[in-house]
């Protein structure tokens, strides 16, 4: 046996001795083992990197709950609700692997919070499921982004603060060579990634990576020239070695908000329509240009589309 297979051997007794009990061979894939599962599945895809790999993303995944009172968030906070359940349930009941958490201390305790235009939710017990997930789940893999809400401050002690946490929490899990395979980075216990925009998180070494984004470039009204952009975005990606984000959000705006209260439907109805015209544009890509997705971020992640952009990875 040489050494290519003896590595092989060896991790492929590692992957099956980690599966709990009675999950391996479930059917449908059990939403909170699906990587481990698909690494006993798929042999090629235990040895891709993680920007190989397609993996379910949720946007401003800390907004099931806005806690502002404020007198604005009474009348627009709705908006500002982008998932419809906490992290927990979002990475072990609908399979999501990216988090996308936006935080601030702008407020007059100081503390973090996660935040989309209003205060959302303390960003500590966010953390904790974070850790309970890891924890349960053995060998699983989180990409998490952490970054400051477009209109909130957050100050340098604040900062400070969130390296603290994650340090307190993630020490001997954090990936800070995201190079790796993905079956070298879970037996070895590598199973969070954080990626952040902001200047003084990367200069840390607990940071591996910047994300790239598809926002600039394929945000759009206009379909025609939202599915040019998107074609243009994915043909780039299979040139980027990083970890990078298909940007699937809804931006509301005056003309949105009205369509939808004068034909009596609510925003919820207007981002699962949304969703499934993402769904199916997405089902319908050709198979080269599915190898260059890597995460697809969503609003409201619906539960039957994680389930399909999971089953795209026995494809890779």
């Amino acid at each position: 046996m040489d050494s290519a297979e003896a590595q092989s051997s060896s991790e492929d007794g590692m992957v099956g001795d980690v599966i709990p009990r009675g999950l391996e061979d479930l059917s449908p894939v059990p939403m909170g083992w699906w990587m481990l599962h698909t690494m006993r599945k798929n042999k090629n895809w235990r040895f891709k990197r993680l920007h190989q790999i397609i993996i379910p993303g949720a946007h401003n995944a800390a907004t099931a709950v806005i806690k502002d009172d404020s007198f604005t968030s009474k009348i627009a906070g709705f908006a500002a609700q982008t998932q419809g359940v906490h992290p927990y349930e979002l990475m072990m009941d609908f399979g999501v692997r990216f988090l996308d958490l936006r935080v601030t201390d702008e407020d007059t305790s100081g503390e973090l919070w996660t935040s989309h235009n209003f205060l959302a939710q303390p960003l500590e017990p966010i953390l904790d499921d974070i850790r309970r997930f890891l924890n349960e789940t053995e060998k699983e893999l989180l990409v998490v982004q952490i970054k400051k809400d477009f209109d909130r401050r957050l100050s340098e002690n604040g900062i400070e603060t969130i390296k603290k946490k994650i340090l307190e929490r993630f020490k001997d899990n954090l990936i800070t060579d995201a190079s790796g395979t993905l079956i070298s980075l879970s037996v070895a216990g590598k199973r969070l990634l954080i990626v952040s925009d902001l200047a003084v998180l990367r200069k840390s070494p607990i940071f591996a990576d910047r994300l790239t984004t598809s926002w600039g470039t394929t945000r759009s009204g206009e379909r025609p020239k939202l599915i040019r952009n998107l074609n243009s975005y994915l043909e780039a990606g299979e040139n980027l070695r990083r970890i990078r984000t298909l940007d699937a959000y809804i931006t509301p705006n005056a003309k949105t908000f009205a369509r939808s209260f004068l034909r009596f439907r609510g925003w919820r109805s207007v981002i699962s329509d949304a969703n499934r015209s993402i769904r199916r544009w997405t089902m319908g890509l050709s198979n080269d240009l599915i190898e260059r997705i890597n995460i697809v971020s969503l609003d409201r992640v619906p539960m039957d589309f994680s389930k399909e952009i999971i089953a795209m990875n026995m494809r890779l």
